[in-house]
């Protein structure tokens, strides 16, 4: 019965990641140092390296969100990204004039959570002071959206115009294919 179960387990493992190989998302900067980060203690990731795989687009209200994942687990238990984007008729608009995405808060936000990696960090990290340009920006199911940029990275809950970042120069990139269904929408039909 165990050969059985880890058998199904490995073929379920494979069906899931098949359909999405070509996905992936990437957040890079020098370094980053958050205190604290597990056990009461600070940790410096030199460099620092999120490396998603699960990559998913949501859409509503007239805004959207490209949601970043390093594992499958719940975004509770996840390190994770979120590309925010509140009003997709203006981003459509840069975007068709050939201009990038100003990280701005107004066009497009950026989140960061380590809860896997860093699971006592109370730190908001947000990206700011940057820029998103997209190679592909097909929304509908089966398209691409694509791109790439560079942000500050500061804590958000003590940000103050001047306040000095806590990684400089971080950079994102990213490629997936639109899709529907379990694991790929926050509430499906």
């Amino acid at each position: 019965m165990a050969v059985r179960a880890k058998c199904l387990w490995a073929v379920l493992a494979s069906a899931s990641l098949a359909g999405c190989g070509d996905d992936w998302a990437r957040i890079e900067a020098t370094n980053l140092t958050l205190d604290p980060c597990h056990g009461g203690e600070a940790r410096t990731f030199a460099p620092f390296v999120l490396a998603a795989d699960l990559v998913t687009w949501y859409s509503g209200g007239g805004g959207g969100q490209v949601a970043m994942r390093r594992g499958w687990k719940a975004w509770t238990k996840s390190d994770g990204a979120v590309l925010q984007f509140p009003d997709l008729s203006q981003v459509r608009a840069l975007i068709e004039a050939g201009e990038a995405v100003p990280l701005d808060d107004k066009k497009a936000r950026l989140s960061l959570v380590l809860r896997a990696t860093c699971p006592d960090s109370t730190v908001a990290l947000v990206g700011r002071d940057g820029s998103i340009k997209f190679s592909s920006f097909d929304t509908s199911t089966g398209g691409t959206i694509a791109g790439s940029g560079h942000f500050d990275l500061y804590d958000e809950r003590g940000y103050e115009e001047g306040a000095a970042p806590l990684a400089p120069g971080a950079t994102i990139s990213f490629s997936f294919e639109v899709r529907r269904g379990v694991a790929y929408e926050g509430f499906t039909h």
